[in-house]
């Protein structure tokens, strides 16, 4: 927000700014008052239309639709749009929240802007107590940056961009479906909704589209009979890779919950899984 800009507030735009660049990306900040403003819309469009970005990144918070079916300045931008969370929540609130953030928090930055199709890359910054200014002997209540949080964001835009300049052909995909595995017959179970079928019209479309899917089930039924036959999964060995890169403390609660992956007598080893190559 321009507020921001006024009042010096903005290490977590400056920190995202040079992680982006750091990556290779040229980022642009645009300060506004608000995304339902006139003339801050005018100002933005021009900017857009000139510029052409890959990606917008917005720490506006709501949603800047008013009606359903209104056409948002980001539905005429035609390219993703990723929500960073400038927090009001302290740090050390949201770390000790199993909620994470505050209520308002909450609603304001990812409830509402889902509203408008934006996607959530995560928090960059929490409140916090800046330096004591020596001249007036006053620490502020300022925006601080979360330097992981802001690589975290980074990366993942870095991610997204590279993944628009690879042919549709080359992308891998995965499709997460709802599955209940200590009640049989309930994989893609959702209340009032379709979801074997809605797969399989996903997996048309994406054909159509360029994307490289060979072997779609010509039924519902039979889509659900190879989801159930278990032969896909992640290997042991990738399990065990994978989560040696996780915190410490997460994979101890795990095996302390569950025991270690490799001490399982039951256990099924599953092909080479490819995961998605972003």
């Amino acid at each position: 927000y321009r507020s921001m800009l006024l009042a010096a507030d903005v290490a977590p735009i400056d920190a995202l700014f040079e992680a982006l660049s750091a990556r290779g990306i040229t980022p642009v900040p645009i300060f506004v008052s608000s995304l339902k403003d006139p003339t801050s819309l005018a100002f933005v469009e021009t900017a857009l239309a000139t510029l052409k970005p890959a990606a917008i990144i917005t720490a506006t918070a709501f949603a800047s639709g008013a009606e359903p079916g209104f056409e948002t300045l980001f539905d005429r931008a035609g390219v993703p749009v990723f929500q960073v969370i400038v927090a009001t929540t302290r740090r050390d609130l949201w770390q000790n929240n199993q909620r994470g953030l505050a209520p308002a928090d909450l609603a304001m930055h990812v409830v509402l802007p889902e509203l408008d199709g934006r996607i959530l890359a995560g928090a960059i910054s929490f409140k916090g107590e800046s330096e004591t200014d020596p001249a007036l002997a006053f620490r502020a209540f300022a925006n601080r940056p979360e330097p992981d949080r802001v690589a975290q964001v980074a990366n993942r835009i870095e991610a997204f961009v590279r993944l628009q300049r690879t042919p549709r052909a080359k992308r891998k995909l995965a499709i997460l479906i709802p599955d209940y595995p200590s009640a049989p017959g309930r994989t893609g179970y959702a209340v009032g909704l379709d979801v074997p079928s809605s797969v399989l019209a996903m997996l048309h479309d994406l054909s159509e589209q360029g994307y490289a899917v060979e072997g779609i089930p010509k039924t519902p039924r039979e889509l659900l009979e190879r989801l159930e036959r278990g032969d896909n999964g992640l290997a042991l060995h990738d399990y065990i890779e994978f989560s040696a890169e996780l915190p410490t403390a997460a994979i101890a609660a795990v095996e302390a919950a569950w025991g270690k992956a490799d001490d399982e007598t039951g256990s099924r080893e599953a092909p080479p899984s490819v995961l998605p190559d972003m």
